[in-house]
């Protein structure tokens, strides 16, 4: 697992700029200008709503998605109903003893890559950067996390530089 403190300092690296709301959707702007979009989406329900608000609030537009869930929230299912949005996939394992596992998920997508844990994601240097690179600065698509209400949060923290401890520890 990569240790707070080299999250905390790629995370300062990379410079997040704002955090707010865009409808339904919590945004991260980082300094590059790169957005990440937070949903707390972990069920197909709420996935066939977060792709309607997804094509409105982006119309014609697709994502780099970073995806974890737990083992009881059909995963595959989600991944199915995200992917006609989805130009890349970032499979990760959710900091839960319920998570799914990235390996499994990824029998779903085998183009997707897949990761260990969110931290690991982060930690990489230029993730993002080589996620997108294949698009101008001005065409960059947006990086949407969901999956988990778990990884949402995980996400939140580190993305302010601060620790993660779940719920249920």
């Amino acid at each position: 697992r990569a240790s707070t403190s080299s999250i905390s300092e790629e995370i300062k690296q990379q410079g997040l700029e704002n955090v707010s709301w865009l409808g339904r959707f919590q945004l991260c702007l980082l300094k590059n200008g790169q957005e990440i979009i937070l949903d707390g989406a972990h069920n197909p329900a709420a996935v066939e709503q977060l792709v309607a608000t997804w094509r409105e609030v982006f119309p014609g537009q697709k994502c780099c998605l970073i995806f974890g869930s737990l083992l009881d929230k059909e995963g595959e299912k989600m991944l199915r109903i995200l992917e006609p949005i989805t130009s890349s996939m970032i499979l990760v394992s959710v900091h839960s003893p319920r998570a799914a596992s990235p390996l499994e998920l990824q029998k779903i997508v085998p183009s997707a890559m897949t990761f260990s844990s969110l931290g690991e994601v982060l930690e990489k240097k230029n993730i993002f950067v080589d996620q997108v690179s294949s698009f101008s600065s001005d065409l960059k698509p947006p990086i949407l996390l969901t999956g988990s209400l778990f990884l949402v949060g995980e996400a939140l923290a580190l993305l302010q530089g601060r620790s993660y401890s779940p719920s249920w520890q």
